[in-house]
C-alpha cells in the first residue's frame, strides 16, 4: 500500500508519480505507539482508518519512489492498483503540515554552527 505525494495536476500531467510506502502501526513495535498516534515523528504520518490502532495505516515519508504514470494507468486499468482512501480537507492540510515539517524543517542549531561559512551563506 502506498500514498501519492505527488500534487493531483503532477499526477494527470508529469511522467512520474511520487509515492511514499504504508504501512501499519504493528510494523513500528521499536517506536512507542503514542508518538505515532499523536504524530510526533517527523517522518511517520498516521492514519487512523480502522477501528483497531494497531491496524491502521502509517506513512513513512523517509522512502519516497516514483513510478511511471502510464505503469499506474495500466495497472488502474487491470485492477492491480486500486484507490482506497482520499483525505478529507482537514487531513489534506494536515498532510501538507506534516509534509512540510519533515522536509523543510530547519537544521537544529549544532548542525548549523558545525557548517562552514561558505556553505552557510
Amino acid at each position: 500500500m502506498g500514498m501519492m505525494i505527488s500534487n493531483t495536476c503532477d499526477a494527470e500531467n508529469r511522467e512520474y508519480i511520487i509515492f511514499c510506502p504504508c504501512f501499519t502501526v504493528d510494523e513500528f513495535k521499536e517506536l512507542k505507539i503514542d508518538n505515532i498516534v499523536s504524530n510526533t515523528y517527523y517522518n511517520l504520518f498516521y492514519l487512523p482508518i480502522k477501528p483497531s490502532i494497531e491496524d491502521n495505516i502509517v506513512v513513512n515519508f523517509s522512502i519516497t519512489t516514483s513510478i511511471s504514470r502510464e505503469r499506474i494507468l495500466e495497472n488502474i486499468d487491470k485492477n492491480i492498483i486500486n484507490k482506497c482512501f482520499s483525505l478529507n480537507q482537514f487531513g489534506y492540510y494536515y498532510f501538507i503540515a506534516k509534509l512540510t515539517i519533515h522536509f523543510m524543517r530547519p537544521e537544529d542549531i549544532q548542525v548549523q554552527s558545525s557548517r562552514t561559512p561558505s556553505l552557510t551563506r
